[in-house]
This record gives structure tokens, sequence and C-alpha cells, in this order.
């Protein structure tokens, strides 16, 4: 790898040297609000100041397997792109100076075209080449032809600077442009890798996405453009608009749920790149079988987010789950389900009925306080359940479903019985405000699926007004213990309603609330009927409401039952691959494990680590002191060490050596579900199936 420091148009005037950006980088992207008004500026600066020379940042490229003079540009194609756009401004905004008055000092126009853009004429291409999407804006614009693109990148850039240049400015601009230096990074055949390269490099102002830097992973080291061009068109491109081209990271979004669906893991949002080579791998599968399948589920992915499936009572579902209920976590387990439903394993009907249940399950949790934490890495291991308890029993993947989610005791169903108390007591509002129109919405239109009420113009209502505590009417409405009643029910689903009509409202006394113009006794909805027909609004009446609005409540978030005798854990062991089931070993004594074919007897989780530990480095001792050497970075931290650690409060040893003849530290102060958890982390490291090591259990 060669580094030189340069001068940008020294840099781009080379006679037969051209430029190409390859179809693994993404589109053009600066913009003139940041980037492009950040480089007019600095060649104002240039002029104001007078300076002799400006850093613009590095451009590496390497040689193209063709082995012409083209150069690959793996970094700067935002800054050889723009730069290529105003030198394109300043010869097309010469020429129209020059027509005018021919005396208008400008840069030298054939100099320009000839140096750093490329000859105008059919025997020469543009000198810098980039990907389809751009390619035929950019050409017109060089070529000083109108825009038919005016929405791109190219063109709006182009005609920022168009605009900017003036006979004033347009030979002091090209004079500072020149003064622009960079340094010209060449990589070459014998260099490393160059996607590491790329991966220290960010485009000046503008951060790469971890989809960025995937795709340049998956394709830069194709050195055939044509399969390049190929395999981006066939497969990247559309798994790109599959995600949905919302926001820069809407693609890494996807690969992220992707991983978590086949890698049963859940990646930090900051490590999705990381994890995707790591998954890579791990499979070592052919580029062509990875985009494949990258392919199907972003089209499921893309019915998901859009809700977009062919039936409208499934997109109608899957609109409460993400949309109303604010639940993406469970994305990658949709996956799978409609994975199979594509492949008919699994009906319509029982689709819904798995829709209504994560419905049940989300708002009943919701409504009782139960923590959200680690939902993902719970729906992820559902799938692992699921399919485990497919191999034993000859059941539907709906009742396994519903078996795994309603015993699950780390992240419970909520029953009926807590389920109707939280509804009756809990100030719903106060602390779940944005459920609060989803619930009574859905309570409304329970049964009604052909004339749903429209949520659009309707808010939720308090009846006792929440400005009681400052309106002398309604303390004296309440009574002497209006105080108790207004904390205790102000917020309650008793209290609560839905109007088009809340600021006509306002904090007006309760008969003037039912009595006036679109008032109560005039609404429409069933859920104003009771306050209708109700003649105070006290606190016996909010109850009652209450009481009556959880009962149609039960019906809109069902509990379930399953019809099987299921278990995961018949045979009294444990996978590893049963990782959401890791529960399964506390309080209980191992007996022996068996790995890949080896027996190992042990009757503590202690001595049973050691011995694993022991029989993984016999069979895999170059790869596993390839984690040694960086223990303590990483997914190995708070495992090993290189030293030996403090000691506990009490003096205890938490760190041991457990190979003979190395000095490596173990942690070994863990309990059962850590032990096992840090063996999956050595199982993933070292690329084994979690399939390969059972642990029996001592009987009581």
């Amino acid at each position: 790898m060669k580094a030189v420091e340069t001068y940008l148009t020294d840099y781009l005037e080379g006679a037969n040297t051209k430029f190409r950006i390859p179809i693994y980088q993404r589109n053009y992207s600066w913009n003139t609000k940041d980037q492009c008004q950040q480089l007019w500026d600095d060649l104002v600066f240039i002029n104001n100041e007078n300076k002799r020379n400006h850093f613009f940042g590095s451009i590496v490229t390497a040689s193209d397997p063709s082995g012409d003079k083209t150069r690959i540009v793996i970094d700067g194609q935002q800054r050889l792109t723009t730069i290529t756009l105003l030198l394109a401004a300043i010869v097309n905004k010469s020429k129209i100076f020059k027509q005018k008055d021919p005396e208008t000092p400008t840069p030298n126009i054939e100099e320009i075209e000839n140096l750093y853009l490329g000859k105008r004429n059919k025997d020469q291409k543009l000198k810098l080449k980039l990907t389809k999407d751009d390619m035929h804006s950019f050409e017109q614009v060089c070529k000083g032809n109108p825009v038919s693109n005016l929405n791109s990148n190219i063109s709006k850039n182009y005609n920022f600077f168009y605009e900017k240049i003036n006979p004033g400015n347009v030979f002091s601009t090209y004079e500072a442009i020149k003064k622009l230096q960079i340094v010209d990074i060449s990589i070459t055949p014998e260099d490393s890798d160059p996607q590491l390269i790329f991966e220290s490099l960010n485009d000046y102002g503008l951060n790469l996405t971890d989809a960025d830097k995937i795709r340049n992973f998956i394709l830069m080291n194709i050195t055939d453009e044509a399969t390049q061009e190929e395999l981006h068109n066939q497969y990247w491109y559309e798994i790109e608009n599959n995600s949905g081209l919302q926001d820069a990271e809407a693609t890494t979004k996807f690969i992220r749920y992707y991983l978590m669906f086949v890698t049963n893991t859940v990646p930090a949002k900051e490590g999705v790149y990381k994890a995707f080579k790591e998954y890579t791998k791990s499979k070592d599968l052919p580029i062509r079988t990875l985009l494949a399948d990258m392919l199907k589920y972003s089209e499921i992915y893309r019915k998901i987010i859009q809700q977009s499936f062919n039936d409208n009572e499934i997109n109608f579902h899957i609109t409460r789950i993400l949309e109303d209920l604010h639940t993406t976590v469970t994305i990658p387990f949709f996956f799978d389900v409609f994975e199979k439903f594509d492949s008919s394993e699994i009906s319509k009907n029982d689709v819904i009925t798995i829709l209504e249940i994560i419905e049940s399950y989300f708002l009943r949790r919701s409504v009782c306080k139960e923590r959200t934490a680690s939902l993902d890495k719970f729906f992820n291991s559902i799938i692992v359940r699921i399919n485990n308890l497919r191999r034993r029993y000859n059941s539907s993947y709906l009742d396994l479903f519903i078996y795994t989610i309603m015993t699950e005791s780390n992240y419970v169903f909520p029953n009926d019985k807590d389920f109707e108390t939280a509804l009756l007591r809990n100030p719903i509002y106060s602390y779940i405000p944005k459920l609060c129109k989803y619930i009574l919405l859905t309570i409304e239109n329970y049964g009604n699926k052909k004339e749903r009420v429209n949520s659009g113009y309707l808010t939720v209502e308090h009846i006792m007004p929440q400005s009681t505590p400052k309106n002398t009417h309604w303390q004296n409405y309440l009574g002497m213990d209006w105080k108790r009643i207004y904390d205790e029910n102000i917020d309650t689903l008793g209290n609560l309603t839905l109007t088009g009509y809340n600021s006509e409202y306002s904090n007006k006394p309760f008969e003037i609330k039912k009595t006036m113009e679109n008032g109560f006794n005039k609404s429409p909805l069933i859920l104003n009927q009771t306050i209708a027909q109700t003649d105070s609004w006290n606190e016996t009446a909010m109850k009652t409401r209450g009481q009556e609005l959880t009962k149609r409540a039960l019906l809109c978030w069902p509990s379930y039952s399953y019809n099987g005798n299921y278990s995961y854990n018949e045979d009294n062991y444990y996978s590893l691959y049963l990782d959401g089931d890791i529960a399964i070993a506390q309080g209980k004594k191992p007996e022996r494990a068996e790995l890949q074919g080896e027996t190992i007897f042990a009757n503590s989780w202690k001595f049973l680590y050691s011995e694993i530990i022991n029989a993984l480095y016999t069979k895999h001792q170059a790869r596993m002191q390839q984690a040694f050497d960086f223990g303590n970075q990483g997914k190995f931290s708070n495992i090993i060490s290189k030293k030996e650690e403090k000691r506990g409060l009490h003096g205890e040893i938490l760190w041991e050596q457990l190979i003979d003849g190395n000095d490596i530290y173990f942690y070994v102060n863990k309990s059962a579900t850590d032990f096992l958890t840090t063996l999956k982390i050595w199982f993933d490291f070292l690329n084994i199936d979690l399939n390969d090591l059972k642990i029996y259990f001592q009987k009581k």
C-alpha cells in the first residue's frame, strides 16, 4: 500500500487514468445543505485567506482486475464526484459567460474538459464512472445537457454549484480547487484484504452504515465486474428496496432482524456488521446462496413493515402489533411464521390466532406492568423451542406456540385474574398513555369486523377531568372525599372514554357533558352508552363502568390453552440448543455430560465446566489460543484473563487456571445458568453445533 500527498487536480489529470465506483459502493449521497455548502465555504476561505493549500481528505483506490489503468475507488467517491460536478458547473457556466462577453476571465475550458472530465467525444468516456443509478444524471450534467432527474443528489448538487458561480468568482473558484490537497492511497495486489482497509475509513462528513459495510464485504472480493453487477442488481438492490429505504439505517435494521432469526442471538444495534461477518464465517455459505436467503426474508420483511400481505385481516393484526402496541421484537419470529405460512405449513387461521395471541400477550403485560427487557431474546428462543418440540410431538405449530408462550416463567402471560385486577386498579393513562386509545378503541370495536369505528378523529377523554384539584365545582360534586376519589380513579379505565369533542367537553360539569350538543347522551359510541345512562359521575359509577369495560377487555385479549402434554426436557437433560430454557438448570446438579460422543462425569457445575473446557482445548487448541490472546476484549470479557484477578470480598478464589500448562485464568464463580451461558459463547466461537453437548441432571 502506497500513500502519497498530492494536489487533487494533479491526481485527476493522468492522461489515461480513469476511476470507477464499484457496484458495491452506496450511491452518491452528499447533499447541498451540509457537505456541498461546506466545500463551497472552504473554497471561499482559501481565496479570502490566500491559502497555498487545503487538505481535502484521502482517496483510496485499488487496481482494476481487468488490467487497464482504471482505478477502483474504495473510499473517496463522494469527494471525487462532488469536485467533478463543480468542475462541470464551472465549464458550463464559463461557456455562457464567454458567449455574453468574450472578455470575461474564465478558466481554460478545454484544459478542464481534457484533464479532469474526459474529452467530450464518442471515442472517450468520462474519467469517472459512477454506479448505475447515478451515472445517467452524471453524464448529463458533465456534458452540459438538461437534467431529467431533478431529485437525484447528482442534479441537486450540480445545480447548487451552478447557481453559486458568477463572472466574479468563476476563475477564483477554479484556482481554489487547484489548491486542494489529498492523500492518494493506492492498494496493490500484494496488500492485505482491501476490506480491512475500507473498514478503517469513513467518508468526509458522512458515516457509513453497517449495511454499507456489509454490501462492500459481500461484493468487494468479487473481481469480475459483470458478476458484481449481477449479484447487486438481482439480490442486494432488491434487499435494499424491500427494507423500505425510509432512512439510511433501513437496510441495517432488516439485517439485524435477519441475524436474530438465523443465529438465535440479538446483535447490538452498533454491532450488526461485526455479527454479520461472524455469521458468514461460521456458515461459510456461497455468496449467491447467502444473498438468496436474505432476499427471501427481506420480501417477508417488506410485507411485515408495510402490512402488505394479500390478506386484509393479517395486515390488520400486524398493524395493531407494530404500530398500536409499538412492538417490533416479534419481527424475527414473524420470519419463521410467514415462511411456514408461505410453504403451507401453517394455515391462515392459525396465523391469525398467533397474531391475536401476541397482541393479547403484549397488552396484558403492559397493563400488568410486566418488564419488557429481553423480550427480543424470548421471542427468538420461541422458534428454537417450537422446533425442538416438533421433533418430539406430532402437534400443530399453533398448539406448540401456545404451550411455549403460556408456560414461560420468566416472561409470563398474565392470567385473567391479574389482568382484570390491573385494568380495574392501575392508572393506565399515566403509565401507558400511548396504549389508552388503542385499548378503548379495541373495546369499542369488539365483535364488529365490518363496521369498525375509525380512530382518526377520536381522542381520550377523562370524564372526571384531570383539572379536578383546581376545579371547585368537581370538588363539591365529588364531596368531602374528593381528593382520594380523584387520586385513585382519575387515570383508570372506568374514567376514560373516547370522543371527538374533547375540547368542547373541557372541564364542564358532568350533567353538561351529557346533555350538551354532541354530548354523551347523543354519542354513537358503545363506550359512552353507560355514561349516557348514568345520572351522576361518582366513585361508584366509575368502578361500575370499569368492571363492565374489563369484562369486555377479557374478550378482546383472552387467555389461551393448549391441547397436548408437552415437555422440553423429557429425558432430564439440557442442550445448549434450547437457549431460552437455560433456567431449567436452576436448582439442579449435573450428573454427566455427553460432548461430541465423549462422556464426562461430574457432580458440580464448576468441575463440569473445567472438564468441558479441557476437552474443547484438546480438540480446538489453536482456535482457543486466539481467544486467549485477545481474551479481555469483546465477548470473552469476564470469562478469561491473562492475569490472576482479585479475590472475592471474603477471600474466595474467583479465577482459576483450568488447563494444565496454560497460564490463562478462567472466571469460575458462576451459577449453573452462568456456566451454560459461557459454554454457549465458547461453542459459538469454536463453531461447534449446539446439539453436540447434552448435560444430564442428577435425579432427586
